[in-house]
């Protein structure tokens, strides 16, 4: 099992992702890294509280690899910053960091340049999932119900076990994936 780093926004996306990379069973997720807005204390892309996010964590069950950015963040102290959380992250035997961008491919060639020599594997999973534009209705009942935008497909019900964190910070959600 590969050690690895979740990128964690705080929001579906990286939900779906810690869901996935529990399936595939060659990952052990083992940190989920964040980056703050040291002035706002809050998730450096989306603005989420902190405190959100750590309940988020101890709801997964994965320690919170928590990122101090300053405001405002050149492009430059951002590199070196996320520099030295990569080298921290090999230095306790981290092998990879998984990604869950779904149709980002400028922000994942970006990625890979930066963890280039790093001793770190970038991993894209959702990047890589065949294309089927799919609404995903995530509700209380503890499944995950898909109704594809082909009208005569039939509906599916997945377990969401590792999505359950977010249900109970966020009762009902729609989104759009690509499964």
């Amino acid at each position: 099992m590969k050690r690895t780093l979740l990128s964690w926004s705080s929001g579906k996306d990286s939900a779906w992702s810690l869901h996935l990379l529990r399936q595939r069973g060659d990952c052990e997720i083992v940190g989920l890294l964040t980056t703050f807005n040291r002035e706002a204390n809050r998730v450096a892309m989306h603005g989420v509280r902190r405190e959100l996010v750590e309940a988020q964590a101890e709801a997964a069950g994965i320690p919170l690899w928590d990122v101090d950015l300053p405001s405002p963040c050149s492009n430059a102290d951002y590199e070196s910053i996320m520099g030295e959380a990569c080298r921290a992250a090999v230095r306790k035997g981290i092998e990879c960091v998984a990604f869950g961008d779904l149709f980002l491919r400028d922000i994942r060639e970006y990625r890979e340049r930066q963890l280039e020599g790093s001793g770190l594997t970038p991993i894209h999973h959702l990047i890589r999932l065949r294309v089927q534009h799919t609404l995903c209705y995530w509700d209380a009942d503890s499944c995950l119900s898909d109704l594809t935008l082909r009208p005569k497909q039939p509906r599916k019900r997945y377990p969401i076990d590792s999505l359950s964190l977010v249900l109970r910070l966020r009762p009902r959600f729609y989104a759009v994936f690509s499964t």
